[in-house]
């Protein structure tokens, strides 16, 4: 069965994925990165800013699309738009796949 979840996952998964803002550790979900790794999921691909959230200074990678090895092989032209934020702290994302 092919799926796919996205959305705001509220944290970051490598240092790099955050700028500006305090440094008070590096910021990574190791409970994140062992739901991917446990459940064998991939990160969608995206076009546009690396950063999906900010406030003041501080911007981060928040929301994500992640894919099952089912999607990958379903839908591999799959593709996330992170779009400016409007009006939001959050940017919106626009899945796209070709069958």
């Amino acid at each position: 069965m092919h799926w796919l979840l996205g959305g705001d996952f509220n944290s970051i998964l490598r240092s790099e994925e955050s700028y500006g803002g305090t440094i008070r550790g590096n910021g990574t979900s190791h409970l994140l990165q062992d739901f991917i790794f446990d459940n064998g999921l991939i990160e969608v691909e995206f076009q546009g800013d690396e950063f999906t959230w900010n406030r003041g200074q501080l911007w981060k990678h928040l929301d994500r699309c992640l894919y099952n090895s089912s999607w990958a092989n379903y839908f591999p032209s799959s593709i996330v738009s992170h779009f400016d934020c409007v009006g939001s702290d959050h940017c919106p994302l626009l899945l796209h796949y070709l069958m």
